[in-house]
């Protein structure tokens, strides 16, 4: 299911305490699997909400979001399990979060850094300035 052609590898991203990046977490065929399914159900514009960005043009990618089912999550969180901290804040890490998000990136769109979610106070202790 996530076989990858090659080993997990972990990336340390420098000056962000505590920050990393995984590559070949998920194999190639698992990769066209999901865009496969997500072209097929289809890419919302990400588009504002709420104030004056309304009535703009989306300069954002387009996105799928999709719960993964608890074989694919449980196969995920293995692979990657011994590149991540084993507790956080004293809590054990046992699973990953099931709501994904799949983007496919358009001409003239707008892409920023984006990082994972980090509770406040987490980010506070640990030195992790908010965006």
């Amino acid at each position: 299911m996530l076989k990858s052609d090659n080993d997990v590898v972990k990336y340390d991203i420098p000056h962000l305490k505590n920050s990393f990046m995984l590559a070949n977490v998920i194999g190639s065929e698992t990769c066209r699997e999901v865009v496969a399914a997500a072209e097929t159900m289809g890419f919302t514009p990400d588009d504002a909400i709420g104030g004056s960005a309304t009535t703009l043009t989306s300069v954002l990618a387009h996105n799928f979001y999709w719960m993964s089912d608890e074989t694919f999550c449980t196969a995920l969180f293995d692979r990657i399990k011994d590149f991540l901290p084993q507790e956080i804040n004293g809590y054990q890490i046992r699973s990953i979060n099931r709501r994904f998000r799949t983007y496919r990136y358009v001409p003239g769109a707008l892409y920023r850094v984006n990082f994972v979610y980090l509770d406040p106070r987490y980010m506070a202790d640990h030195g992790i300035a908010s965006h």
